[in-house]
């Protein structure tokens, strides 16, 4: 690891499988509640499939714009900015009287979680040294690939003894305890003078082919 860093190998690994298991955790911890909260709002089978296609469209579409605001804002200001959305984005699920609201929710968790995979993996590679970048990143995967499958035994275990509203709150809770933990050890590890303009000639240089 880097010198300059002021945490541990160890410490910045588990702060960074923390912060990319939420996104992880969005996609299907609410699963097993969708019957519910499709009787709870009265929404059609429709309505509740949008939440995931909602949630992957936005994902999939603000991640293009993950990557250059790190090279511009530096990492840790993206990921915080992410965190917060995201989190915002969950309490609006959790306190949502239409499918509308709950929709605009999992757009906006989505568009938060898209910042977190882009930026960590930058961020690994700005802290760490070739042989640990591939470490780092092999354990992340393994470690990630853990939580999709234990997120709809969760969510399930929440939906039934204290409701389906209390899964995202749980996100809400989880993402604020990551938010602050974040704001106190993550450290900036993109320096002001390597850092580059948020400007369309930097942004198609990064997505296409020289």
């Amino acid at each position: 690891m880097k010198d300059t860093l002021k945490i541990s190998f160890a410490g910045l690994v588990l702060l960074l499988f923390m912060i990319t298991s939420i996104c992880r955790l969005a996609t299907s911890i609410y699963l097993p509640a969708l019957p519910i909260i499709g009787d709870s709002l009265h929404l059609e089978e429709s309505v509740l499939g949008l939440t995931l296609t909602v949630y992957f469209f936005g994902f999939s579409f603000f991640t293009l714009v993950a990557g250059p605001l790190s090279d511009a804002w530096g990492r840790r200001r993206v990921l915080l900015i992410g965190a917060a959305v995201f989190m915002f984005g969950s309490l609006v699920c959790a306190t949502a009287q239409g499918g509308t609201a709950l929709l605009a929710g999992r757009l906006l968790q989505a568009i938060g979680a898209c910042s977190i995979p882009v930026t960590s993996r930058a961020l690994v590679r700005d802290a760490f040294e070739d042989q640990q970048v591939i470490t780092v990143i092999g354990w992340m995967g393994v470690l990630g690939a853990i939580v999709p499958s234990i997120a709809p035994i969760l969510g399930g275990a929440i939906t039934e003894y204290i409701g389906w509203r209390y899964t995202f709150g749980f996100l809400a809770f989880t993402s604020f305890f990551i938010l602050l933990t974040a704001s106190w050890k993550l450290p900036e590890t993109l320096p002001e003078e390597k850092r580059h303009p948020l400007t369309l000639p930097h942004i198609f240089k990064v997505f296409l082919p020289c």
